[in-house]
């Protein structure tokens, strides 16, 4: 019988000090039990979620970085949806962030969960 393929866990962070720290700490927790893919943005980390559910690939949990070129995370977990209706969908969110209101509305139809991220992880 083959063993079945680890689920995956999703980090999108375009800062790479804080994607590298945050994506350290989720494979340090949690690397036993699940592959940790992180991306530098939307549109690379798209790709790989469509080449996953292409190989028939589990993803329960996607994190993203609010501020990101090109496309905010709530705009990205949007497209997650479509992808992986099932996945939990996690918009991190610098702390004192003054935006931060704005985005939990524009996050409201794709995100699971609002997280306050220090700004030492995700802005490095």
């Amino acid at each position: 019988m083959a063993a079945m393929a680890s689920p995956v866990v999703v980090v999108v962070v375009d800062e790479e000090a804080g994607r590298q720290a945050l994506a350290r700490e989720l494979e340090g927790r949690y690397g036993a039990d699940y592959r940790i893919m992180s991306s530098a943005s939307a549109e690379e980390a798209l790709a790989g979620l469509e080449q996953l559910r292409g190989q028939g690939a589990d993803v329960p949990l996607v994190l993203a970085d609010q501020w990101m070129k090109g496309r905010t995370g709530a705009q990205f977990l949007a497209g997650v949806r479509e992808l992986y209706p099932t996945a939990r969908r996690v918009l991190l969110i610098s702390w004192g962030d003054q935006s931060a209101p704005a985005a939990v509305v524009e996050a409201a139809a794709g995100a699971d969960r609002l997280l306050p991220a220090q700004a030492s992880v995700v802005s490095g």
